[in-house]
């Protein structure tokens, strides 16, 4: 004689579905079109939103706003010495280079 709730030796029945169970379907994956190299330079190139998310309660337009206008420069007097000795390494960081060159 066996314990109440202990299963026989041998082959497991298979696990039946319940009626009114069904099964969590989830979406494909919509960081999928996020994540080519291409679109992530021509996303930052324009300034936009590199997530394509919803605004949340502020947007950068009310940030930057509330911040006060910053005028746009291409100086490089307030970049960091490392950068600005090794121009060649990180020349798309410079003010006017946005674009990384391939390679």
């Amino acid at each position: 004689m066996r314990a109440p709730g202990i299963r026989p030796e041998g082959p497991h029945r298979p696990l039946r579905r319940r009626p009114g169970l069904r099964l969590l379907r989830l979406p494909p994956r919509p960081e999928d079109h996020l994540l080519p190299p291409a679109r992530i330079q021509d996303v930052i190139c324009r300034g936009a939103d590199l997530f394509d998310m919803l605004p949340e309660e502020y947007t950068f337009q009310a940030i930057i706003a509330k911040l006060g206008a910053i005028p746009s420069s291409f100086s490089a007097v307030r970049l960091q010495g490392y950068l600005l000795q090794n121009v060649d390494k990180y020349r798309y960081l410079l003010p006017g280079n946005c674009k990384r060159e391939s390679g």
